[in-house]
């Protein structure tokens, strides 16, 4: 009796794990889809001349105790970091979520002590939902750009907002932008709300006039075939309004000092057109061509921003030639209008004129402002990083057995002007200089070194404009610079 209990409950078992089995593998697989990313890094750096002037003894010891004309500014340092991401498909809808934190080799910076804004930080936090198999809906903090070029220098930005994504008969797709780049207001008297995180942009009254806001939209459409493939063209407009903030929004009520009470109403428009065509995954090109129109209040003074933009790619790829050697080559132009002022994107320098002195094609939209160095009178400091620009840049790469080296070139002219539009030195392009930078990665399993180097050879720009701004770098002189960058990574 008891033999037959268990080979019944046996049979049992066995027809309702199979059942189980059967249950579960019939299930959509996006159920239980989920992927981890894990990767940790270490980079050594060490840079000098951003002041264009080589090391004088004589010169150090004048000047020691003024740091923009002390020749001593070679910087060395090493820090880590690692970030998590995670992905999870449930059902129709997708979550992501990346975390990041680094820290200064030695002492606790790494841990967050006693460095108190050294904290772990999202740099992508959202989901994604589909309500068909055309249209999606993203809402959370995550990157956006306008796609389609191999190099983004109109739109690409981390936004914390909701856009929805729909795609149409004939190769037609658009999508909508809601964006929030700033809030210049906390809860404080709430009790549930007041201990969220706050910027110091915070300003009181202004009958909450207080947020600046973003809206979007973008149109594409694979028009028509060539070659067996398509040419495409997309459409794009943003427009952006700043709220009453300590950084600029309000600048004609000084800051709520006055009794006015309202926002500056700046504002920045967008609009443009991209055309695209690639073929067979060798050859893409791209070209943007985008028109800005934007006014930045100030106290006493209006700057005003309306002009052209342009900027065309080139890349050609062989991997899908089975060349022995995997050869990519990079082209990019570009113009950026003396009164333009765009989204914020990506800057077509490498580590030193990128990653160090952070130039940018033109001003562009930050958080609570118009980024734009050149905005008083006497401007003080940083004008040189978001002049607007045009460029040239050139990089080739090769590829071969796990060894990857990279050689590019930069030239950069400024478009300088006055408040009313004029150029400045009776010139149509001043020209900044020259950056050169090469680089060579090795990968070994899931661990990748990559050492760099780079150089920027100062134009004729600093010369002349240190003569009415002082604080620009005075000498002419190379800056260079050196890294060497370790990561490890792990999908799991």
């Amino acid at each position: 009796m008891i033999k037959k209990k268990k080979a019944k409950r046996m049979r049992w078992l066995r027809g309702g794990g199979i059942a189980l089995l059967i249950f579960v593998f019939a299930l959509p697989g996006s159920l239980f889809s989920y992927s981890f990313h894990l990767e940790f890094n270490s980079d050594g750096y060490h840079f000098n001349n951003a002041d264009f002037i080589n090391y004088d003894q004589k010169r150090y010891e004048e000047n020691q105790p003024v740091d923009r004309q002390n020749s001593d500014d070679a910087i060395s340092f090493v820090y880590s970091g690692i970030s998590l991401g995670f992905m999870q498909r449930y059902k129709f809808s997708e979550f992501f979520v990346t975390i990041r934190q680094s820290g200064m080799w030695g002492s606790d910076s790494l841990e967050g002590r006693p460095v108190e804004n050294n904290t772990i930080t999202y740099s992508e936090l959202y989901f994604n939902y589909y309500f068909t198999q055309d249209l999606m809906m993203s809402l959370g903090r995550y990157r956006y750009s306008l796609e389609d070029a191999t190099q983004e220098y109109f739109f690409n930005d981390t936004i914390d907002g909701v856009s929805l994504k729909h795609e149409l008969p004939w190769g037609m797709q658009y999508r909508l932008l809601f964006d929030v780049l700033g809030i210049a207001s906390k809860p404080e008297d709430t009790r549930v709300w007041f201990s969220l995180a706050k910027d110091d942009e915070q300003i009181d009254d202004f009958q909450g006039d207080t947020a600046t806001l973003r809206v979007g939209a973008i149109f594409d459409h694979e028009a028509f075939k060539i070659a067996g493939e398509y040419f495409q063209y997309k459409l794009f407009s943003f427009y952006l309004r700043y709220g009453a903030n300590t950084s600029g929004g309000a600048d004609i009520a000084e800051n709520g000092r006055s009794a006015l009470n309202e926002a500056d109403n700046d504002y920045l428009s967008n609009s443009g057109v991209r055309f695209s065509y690639e073929i067979s995954r060798v050859w893409a090109t791209d070209l943007t061509v985008a028109y800005s129109i934007g006014v930045d209040n100030q106290f006493n003074d209006k700057r005003e921003y309306e002009d052209l933009a342009a900027a065309m790619n080139q890349r050609f790829e062989s991997s899908r030639l089975n060349w022995p050697v995997d050869v990519m080559l990079d082209l990019s132009f570009g113009y950026f209008g003396p009164k333009y002022a765009s989204m914020k994107a990506n800057s077509p320098g490498g580590t030193l004129v990128t990653a160090y002195k952070g130039y940018f094609p033109s001003p562009y939209a930050y958080f609570y402002e118009i980024r734009d160095e050149a905005k008083s009178e006497y401007e003080v400091g940083s004008v040189d990083k978001t002049v607007s620009k045009s460029f040239g840049r050139a990089e080739i790469s090769a590829y071969l057995g796990g060894l990857l080296a990279s050689v590019s070139g930069l030239v950069l002219f400024a478009n300088e002007r006055d408040n009313d539009g004029k150029t400045q030195f009776g010139e149509t392009n001043a020209f900044m200089g020259t950056e050169v930078e090469a680089s060579l990665r090795y990968n070994l399993d899931n661990i990748s070194f990559e050492l760099l180097g780079g150089v920027f050879l100062p134009g004729e720009y600093f010369e002349k404009r240190s003569k009415e701004n002082v604080y620009l770098p005075l000498g002419k002189d190379p800056m260079y610079g050196a890294g060497l960058s370790v990561v490890y990574a792990l999908d799991f």
